[in-house]
This record gives structure tokens, C-alpha cells and sequence, in this order.
């Protein structure tokens, strides 16, 4: 139904595309979002904050939508793709207005899996370890998790098959304690990485490098600061050698 406030009609237009989703209706969720953002079209520096926020959730709404659709097989061309990216930027930027932590981690997360998907390695790196610093701390175990397994993927783009394997692991791990899912764009990049790295380590070295990171999740700090200073460790090759400390 139509309404005169534009934050409910965006909030309505999220669950609606998150309904479609969930039917696998990617083409619809993603045009939904479409139009959930052109309810709040105003300028996005003159926005009430309350506004601000849901446009920021709007922007992370289509992303996903869009990134989904693309990677459905059922997208024309590369749109859906090129939606998602400047979704995701724009996404990343309000929510950094907000201060919406969870809203950056998603947008990060993001546009890592995107640059994973083209080979930049570099890029994906860059995006997923900005993540880090924010998952970590305050242990947003959904995004710590999506984090590790994107590192994984662009550790096994830039040939450090040992690191993906540690990573990919220590992302089991907290998958298996939390009955966490991976969208399905987050599984095929899993599957590349752990195909690559299996391919170049063998199966023992990749399975012992695997048994690593999850020990080490296992045994993984309470304080959240720690726990960072462990993520950092793992995302280099030998440094979860020594973990946990004596």
C-alpha cells in the first residue's frame, strides 16, 4: 500500500525484495530494491538520520539482491553485477555516515567477493581485511565468518595456498558452531578456494593446514581484542604456527 512516509515504504520494499529472495525470485527482489531506493531519492546529505539509516540498509538490500541475481545464471549481461558493485560503494559510504557497523561489514564483504570473482586479489585482500578491525572486536561472528572465507578465496588467487587452507578451516569452525549458510555466490568462491588450494598443497599438507585454523578458532579468546590479533595472525601464512600462546 502506498504511504506518505518515505522510511516505511523503504523499509517495506527491504522485506518485500527479502521475501522475493527467499522465493529465489531474484530478478523481482532486486527491481523492489530498485524501487524502495527511489522512495528516498532526495539528496542523501539533507536526509533526516532515521532516513539516512534505512537508505543505507536499502542500498546494502540491493546489493545483495543484485549480486544474487547475477550469479543466478538467469541475469542478462553483466548489469545485475554492476548494480551490485555501486550499490555496495554506496551502501559502504552511508553507512560509514551512520555508523553502522554491520551495514559496512556487509558492503565490505561485498565488494571483496566481487573482486575475488574478477581475479584482483589486491583488491579483494584490501576489502576484507578493512573488515577485520570491525567483526573482530565486537565478535559479529556472521561477518567474521563470511570475512575468513573471502580472505581464503583471495589468499588462493595470490598463490598462498597454506594461508587458505588456515582460513578456510577456521571459517568451518565457526560455520559448524554456529549452523551458519553462505549465500550462494559466498559457496561457489569457497569452493574455488578450497579446489585451488587442496590442487596445490595435496591433500594431507591442505587438510593439516585446515585442522590449524580450526584448532585455532577452537580455542579462540573471549576478548574481543584478541581475537582480532588472532583473525590478523591467521590471515599469514605460519604465524597461527605458535597459537595459542604458552
Amino acid at each position: 500500500a502506498a504511504t506518505g512516509d518515505p522510511a516505511i515504504a523503504a523499509r517495506g520494499a527491504i522485506l518485500t525484495s527479502l521475501w522475493q529472495s527467499e522465493r529465489g525470485d531474484h530478478a523481482a527482489a532486486t527491481e523492489t530494491a530498485l524501487a524502495g531506493l527511489a522512495s528516498t531519492e532526495d539528496a542523501d546529505d539533507t536526509l533526516p538520520s532515521d532516513l539516512l539509516v534505512v537508505r543505507a540498509r536499502m542500498f546494502n538490500r540491493l546489493a545483495v539482491a543484485a549480486h544474487t541475481y547475477a550469479n543466478s545464471g538467469e541475469a542478462p549481461g553483466l548489469e545485475p553485477l554492476s548494480i551490485a558493485e555501486a550499490a555496495y560503494r554506496q551502501a559502504l559510504h552511508l553507512s560509514e555516515i551512520v555508523g553502522d557497523e554491520s551495514g559496512m561489514l556487509n558492503a565490505l564483504a561485498g565488494l571483496g567477493v566481487i573482486a575475488a570473482e574478477r581475479g584482483d586479489a589486491e583488491e579483494a585482500a584490501r576489502c576484507f581485511l578493512q573488515g577485520f578491525p570491525l567483526a573482530a572486536p565486537h565478535r559479529h561472528w556472521w561477518y567474521l565468518w563470511l570475512l575468513m572465507l573471502g580472505q581464503a578465496a583471495a589468499s588462493a588467487l595470490a598463490g598462498a595456498h597454506e594461508t587458505a587452507g588456515i582460513l578456510l578451516g577456521a571459517a568451518a569452525a565457526i560455520a559448524r558452531a554456529r549452523d551458519f549458510r553462505a549465500y550462494a555466490y559466498w559457496q561457489s568462491t569457497l569452493e574455488r578456494a578450497e579446489s585451488a588450494s587442496r590442487a596445490a598443497l595435496g591433500d594431507v599438507a591442505y587438510v593439516a593446514a585446515h585442522d590449524r585454523g580450526r584448532l585455532a578458532i577452537e580455542l579462540a579468546p573471549d576478548n574481543g581484542a584478541d581475537l582480532l590479533d588472532l583473525v590478523l595472525d591467521l590471515c599469514e601464512t605460519g604465524a597461527v604456527e605458535s597459537w595459542p600462546p604458552a
